[in-house]
C-alpha cells in the first residue's frame, strides 16, 4: 500500500489531502463501479466458470491437459473484496479463452 501511495503522489503532486484518503475514495470508486449491472454479470460470470474447473476434478483435470497442450496458464481465483482480484479472475479467463473453449 505504500507503494501505491508513493505512486500516486507522483501523479498528483498538487493533491494535498492524504494520500489514504485517495486511495480510499479511488477503490470506493471501483467498489461502485463493479456494482453496476453489466459488470456485475461479468464478474459473476467469470467466478462461476473458475470455481467450477477449479473446484471439479474432472474439468480441472481437462483443463490441465488442454492447458498443456495449448500454452495457457493456471486461471485465477478472484477475492471476495477486492475489485482488483476480480480483475486479474477476468484477464485470466480472457487469457485462457481458447483453453476454455477445448476444455469444453
Amino acid at each position: 500500500m505504500v507503494k501505491a501511495g508513493e505512486s500516486l503522489q507522483e501523479m498528483l503532486p498538487n493533491y494535498f489531502g492524504s494520500v489514504n484518503c485517495l486511495q480510499h475514495l479511488i477503490s470506493n470508486s471501483l467498489k461502485d463501479f463493479a456494482k453496476s449491472e453489466a459488470l456485475a454479470s461479468v464478474i459473476a460470470t467469470t467466478r462461476e466458470v473458475v470455481q467450477y474447473i477449479t473446484g471439479h476434478s474432472a474439468p480441472r483435470a481437462m483443463y490441465d491437459q488442454k492447458k498443456q497442450e495449448l500454452g495457457g496458464t493456471a486461471l485465477i481465483k478472484a477475492g471476495a473484496t477486492r475489485f482488483g482480484s476480480n480483475v486479474l479472475s477476468m484477464e485470466s479467463v480472457d487469457r485462457n479463452e481458447k483453453v476454455l473453449r477445448a476444455t469444453v
